[in-house]
């Protein structure tokens, strides 16, 4: 792999170094720094820095003026996994360093919310199932159903986003849904046997569809910005049908009676 010398100047010598050991680690490919007008590798003249843990610090000051140098070592390092799975833990960290420092970009964090809505779907699944089994009311019970079913088809409909912009359908735990559906389970206890089982159902069922609602419409956004256009249509299906069961939802709990304790605070 051959990088411009401009693109270094001023530290090559330290950037070369550093490369080469990494290089002389996987015995798989070489680094070096070349003029723009001729590429002849270059000699690391900087045999003296030992690999230790303050190499992580050097390429984190060094390198990170460069994002030139950092996208071409990401994309190079991340394309030879199994030279990766051979080098010494040192040179992995360095490795690591670099991957980490490439600038981010917006379809990064389109795919990286995608992998977080892809586990929320999931769980949003096993939700709408156990208040369907929890809830009371047969109108309750049937929305709760038809919404898991709904759900189920999201989550494939998911898995095509991420065809669309070329990746693997993965999930990445969603701390947010987790909260959520942790605190339904602690409401169901507290009152799954009171008069109020159902309206606290719905509140913790929509607590869910207002967080979807909000990571969908995010998506979306992205999506048209990036020009996804496909992802951008899917998406949109997914947010309205959020929105429509929220809506009814909210229809259910208004047509509840007051029972009880709570008849006589009027």
């Amino acid at each position: 792999m051959c990088v411009p010398a401009h693109y270094v100047s001023g530290h090559e010598n330290t950037i070369v170094e550093i490369c080469a050991r990494m290089a002389r680690a996987s015995g798989r490919f070489r680094f070096c720094a070349c003029p723009p007008e001729r590429r002849q590798p270059r000699k690391a003249s900087s045999p003296s820095l030992k690999p230790a843990a303050g190499c992580m610090e050097i390429l984190s000051i060094v390198l990170s003026p460069y994002p030139s140098i950092c996208e071409c070592l990401r994309c190079y390092l991340l394309s030879l996994p199994s030279v990766l799975s051979r080098l010494p833990n040192e040179a992995v960290s360095w490795m690591g360093k670099i991957i980490d420092m490439a600038e981010k970009t917006l379809a990064d964090a389109f795919h990286e919310t995608l992998k977080d809505v892809y586990y929320a779907e999931k769980q949003s699944v096993r939700a709408l199932k156990k208040s369907a089994k929890a809830a009371k009311a047969p109108e309750l019970k049937e929305a709760f159903t038809q919404h898991a079913e709904e759900s189920a088809a999201q989550v494939e409909r998911l898995v095509q986003v991420f065809e669309r912009i070329g990746k693997s359908a993965r999930a990445k735990t969603c701390e947010a849904m987790q909260g959520l559906t942790t605190e339904m389970e602690e409401d169901l206890e507290d009152f799954g046997g009171t008069a109020a089982a159902d309206d606290v159902l719905i509140g913790c069922a929509q607590a869910i569809e207002h967080y979807e609602i909000a990571r969908y419409g995010l998506l979306k956004t992205w999506a048209a910005k990036l020009g996804y256009s496909e992802a951008e249509q899917l998406l949109a299906e997914t947010l309205e049908e959020e929105k429509k069961a929220d809506a009814l939802l909210t229809q259910i709990a208004e047509s509840f009676a007051p029972s009880g304790n709570d008849a006589n605070t009027k």
